[in-house]
């Protein structure tokens, strides 16, 4: 028989311990350490900016940051390099059940606190180079502290956006 029951959250001792029967002696595993850490479920999105942006022009858009719980996560570390045909780049951060910095200039290099089902927004404006008409390669992640599992592993954003002042062709005369 195999009798267990639930870890709480913190480091355990674990072992195996067989009673024996008539044609086995019984006998005790060496205990091993079992850790059993917060978990979290980090979720990113980023909203606001379609698969088109003009050049010249200014641009917005929001990096969107969810903890699906079922612990908080402090020390959450969120990042995003800007792309660099952005000018005047700058940010601000607003919170649900959460804290973050309240704004900053250039890439988002933040560390944030999230409670369970709360979330952070990073609203991102700067302005789009007019030429070259690069796409904008916008890049971002959160990483969870190494003490806290995060469920989804998979949170980064990678998305390029076309650059062009004639996003329709040119205008008939």
């Amino acid at each position: 028989m195999l009798a267990s029951r639930a870890l709480w959250l913190g480091t355990h001792a674990l072992s195996l311990r067989y009673a024996g029967d008539a044609n086995c002696a019984g006998s005790t595993s060496p205990a091993i350490a079992v850790t059993v850490l917060p978990r979290v479920a980090l979720v990113m999105s980023l909203v606001g900016i379609g698969p088109f942006a003009v050049g010249g022009k200014p641009l917005r858009c929001t990096l969107k940051l969810r903890n699906q719980g079922p612990h908080p996560v402090t020390g959450g570390h969120v990042s995003s390099a800007l792309p660099s045909n952005v000018s005047s780049a700058q940010w601000h951060c607003s919170a649900v059940a959460a804290n973050c910095a309240a704004s900053g200039v250039g890439d988002i290099d933040q560390l944030v606190a999230i409670q369970p089902f709360g979330s952070v927004a990073f609203v991102v404006s700067g302005q789009v180079a007019a030429v070259p008409e690069l796409p904008l390669a916008i890049a971002a992640s959160v990483a969870a502290p190494e003490a806290i599992e995060d469920e989804r592993g998979d949170n980064g954003i990678n998305r390029s956006v076309a650059v062009g002042i004639f996003r329709d062709g040119f205008a008939p005369d």
